[in-house]
């Protein structure tokens, strides 16, 4: 966004710091929550069925897949209003400046399921004054592999922002339906500057 590109003698930036956004909940449909930096003042929880597809129309799926799936992409995947449509969205007020992201993204997100496992995904997007949603940045965890080791994840002043998953026999976690659990979601680092 910033059409320039920025050197640094480490990475993430030296200047770089992790803030923290929650996210607000909203009973109904379409399931259209707010982000914001507030902490939320009561528990409200979104409902939406599983829709394993879903993954398939990210950037992410193209990385993941070495650029092999990049090349049969729908159209989806250079827009996610269309993906929206069947997840939990929550989008911010407008920016009243601009925002740089430079780096790493957690996603920390409490769930339940009806299911003995499931997929937790996080999008990014930035939505323009057209309302086209351009995707970011994304990132997916299984929730019985969603365990990390402290000692090898990322941490900025104080707030996780890359866990490490081992993806081991041991670290599996066993999912009891409609009992909470919490997935730390590596969101693939971005850089952007957004309006």
């Amino acid at each position: 966004g910033a059409e320039r590109y920025v050197t640094a003698a480490d990475w993430p930036h030296p200047q770089a710091k992790a803030e923290t956004f929650y996210l607000h909940g909203q009973f109904g449909l379409p399931l259209f929550g707010k982000i914001s930096g507030d902490a939320p003042t009561s528990n409200k929880q979104t409902s939406l069925l599983q829709t394993p597809v879903n993954g398939l129309c990210s950037a992410s799926a193209s990385q993941w897949t070495a650029g092999v799936l990049g090349l049969i992409l729908p159209p989806c995947s250079a827009q996610d209003n269309v993906v929206n449509l069947l997840e939990a969205v929550y989008t911010s007020e407008p920016l009243e400046e601009d925002m740089a992201i430079n780096g790493p993204i957690t996603g920390q997100i409490w769930a339940s399921t009806t299911a003995l496992d499931t997929n937790v995904t996080v999008r990014v997007s930035v939505v323009g004054d057209n309302g086209i949603a351009r995707p970011l940045t994304h990132g997916i965890q299984m929730a019985s592999m969603s365990a990390f080791d402290a000692s090898k994840s990322r941490f900025m002043n104080g707030k996780l922002i890359q866990p490490w998953h081992p993806f081991s026999a041991e670290s599996k976690r066993s999912i009891s339906p409609l009992t909470a659990f919490r997935a730390d979601v590596e969101v693939f680092p971005t850089s952007a500057l957004i309006k």
